[in-house]
């Protein structure tokens, strides 16, 4: 499969993450899945998130947007977005991760040197490579989901 990141993808993405350090988490604006989607968009251009985004502004809301992507979890909506979920070893810096929070799963983006940057009440959080439970490699990106 051809890589669909930019040149300057990681460059991008550590801009888009320090940019967050301090953005409070909100429902449709800044949550797990757009921090994670909007990541995607600085790396690849590509928005997977196009087809629900500004749809929601409450979990209940998010809960219905994860729903209509399949299945109503997390888990699901990102399967279906980026094809089958690997096993955490196989995570390469600028992957979509699930991780495990203390609020439940929640999608993130592994950085590399196990440092995964994930949206929390505060802004951007790090956590450990071990609370990574599952991968989506954005190269698998079905283009397609983008209707831009």
């Amino acid at each position: 499969m051809m890589p669909i990141r930019k040149k300057d993808w990681f460059k991008r993405l550590i801009n888009y993450v320090q940019t967050h350090i301090q953005t409070p988490f909100k429902y449709g604006e800044f949550d797990c899945c757009l921090f994670a989607c909007d990541a995607v968009i600085e790396m690849t251009g590509k928005d997977p998130a196009i087809r629900y985004r500004g749809k929601y502004s409450t979990k209940r809301g998010a809960l219905k947007a994860l729903k209509s992507i399949g299945g109503g979890s997390i888990e699901s909506a990102f399967t279906k977005m980026f094809g089958d979920m690997d096993v955490p070893l196989s995570a390469m810096r600028g992957d979509v991760v699930l991780v495990e929070t203390e609020q439940g799963p929640a999608a993130a983006v592994y950085l590399g040197a196990n440092n995964v940057a994930a949206a929390s009440e505060a802004g951007v959080i790090y956590l450990p490579f071990s609370s990574i439970q599952g991968v989506w490699h954005i190269d698998n990106l079905e283009v397609s989901l983008c209707l831009q």
